[in-house]
């Protein structure tokens, strides 16, 4: 990996391990094409890259300028990226990941 754990952590928000077990649910949302050709003769995006790109997205401010410049695809891309994972986060897995406190928690 590019990222020690802490540099992980601290970039991504989140830990590695959960980022494997989100990209490995992510992987059976239809609203992520895996295998989808963005234009003719340009490769797909990974899933992992996807899920890159959303994760800096919702944790940094940067624009989507410069996140389409960091992980190297177009700005269209890296707003149709952001838009599909945040719809398959919505309407696939809010519910194992999203969760109100309840109780002595909400307080």
């Amino acid at each position: 990996s590019r990222y020690r754990p802490c540099d992980f952590r601290q970039h991504f928000r989140l830990e590695r391990t959960t980022f494997e077990v989100l990209l490995q649910k992510l992987g059976t949302c239809p609203e992520i094409p895996q295998e989808e050709v963005v234009k003719p003769g340009k490769s797909p995006v990974p899933l992992s890259k996807q899920l890159f790109i959303f994760l800096w997205t919702i944790g940094t401010p940067e624009s989507f300028r410069s996140i389409a410049d960091r992980f190297d695809v177009s700005r269209s891309t890296a707003l149709k990226v952001f838009d599909r994972v945040c719809i398959a986060i919505v309407q696939h897995l809010r519910s194992t990941f999203i969760t109100w406190p309840k109780g002595h928690e909400a307080q």
